[in-house]
């Protein structure tokens, strides 16, 4: 059979095609300084300072059972919740209004996506300026994770290949909902509540048709259209192989592992009806 000669089916996909760099970048900026000014709202909402900026005096009341370090870190959890709960659905959205992005997931390139990609990127941008401004909170997982994020929604959004592809990769952020809510519980110390264990014990469950399914689904459309991939640049090539079907399968793999073991012993803790006040900290 012989290959495809490949060539984007939508050439006009950029939104502002005079200077599509100059746009992607300027989302990513506008995107960047929205999260930025997100965490500062999150300040004057939950009464948590910056880390480095002394103490909460009167801190929200849903975080008043959280030590002093979980509290800080509620800032990020917060904008992590806003994250996962926005994007999969916009994602949703425009694979629904743009059918073709399934029906190529390779070629066909959309000027919805290329939006999506560079504000994620803003998204991912600013986490990483987190993680280096605060070493409270740097994590060597988020961090290989962030950049993975980094250099494929950009690869994609620049070159404007595998739009399909990468917008489907959005689900894999409803699972992190739950995983959030769980995160909060754990740190109030209510990991022995009955919600918990419901929150945890679905985890595993839609872990395998928003993670997993998902990783099978790009490794099906590289098999059928490897004639196709096979022409790209070998950079474009070996990214697209390297980060989502590789690393993200692995780090997929080793989430799942994660969260069932904490199931396992969040399920082995006795259902406590009444909160103990006692262990809530103490506060000025």
């Amino acid at each position: 059979m012989a290959a495809e000669t490949w060539s984007l089916i939508n050439e006009d996909y950029h939104f502002y095609a005079e200077s599509p760099t100059l746009a992607l970048f300027s989302i990513v900026v506008a995107s960047f300084c929205f999260w930025f000014g997100v965490s500062h709202v999150l300040v004057a909402l939950t009464g948590v300072p910056f880390w480095g900026s002394g103490e909460p005096s009167r801190p929200a009341a849903w975080l008043r059972r959280m030590n002093s370090s979980d509290r800080h870190k509620s800032n990020w959890e917060c904008r992590s919740m806003m994250h996962c709960c926005i994007l999969p659905w916009v994602a949703i959205f425009i694979l629904y209004s743009d059918a073709r992005l399934l029906e190529d997931p390779v070629l066909w390139a959309s000027s919805a996506a290329t939006i999506l990609f560079a504000f994620d990127l803003g998204y991912y941008c600013f986490d990483v300026y987190w993680m280096l401004r605060f070493p409270e909170e740097f994590s060597g997982n988020f961090m290989m994770h962030h950049i993975c994020a980094i250099v494929s929604y950009g690869g994609v959004a620049m070159v404007g290949t595998f739009h399909g592809f990468a917008v489907v990769s959005y689900l894999y952020h409803v699972p992190t909902i739950l995983i959030n809510i769980n995160t909060y519980l754990r740190a109030a110390r209510l990991e022995h509540v009955p919600l918990n264990k419901v929150v945890l014990s679905i985890v595993p469950l839609i872990w395998f048709p928003f993670r997993f399914a998902v990783t099978g689904y790009h490794w099906r459309v590289v098999a059928e259209r490897w004639s196709t991939i096979v022409q790209f640049p070998a950079v474009h090539r070996g990214l697209l192989l390297a980060l989502p079907c590789g690393f993200m399968a692995i780090f997929n793999v080793v989430a799942f592992y994660m969260y069932v073991n904490v199931l396992r012993s969040t399920l082995a803790l006795p259902v406590v009806d009444q909160l103990d006040d006692d262990v809530v900290p103490k506060t000025a």
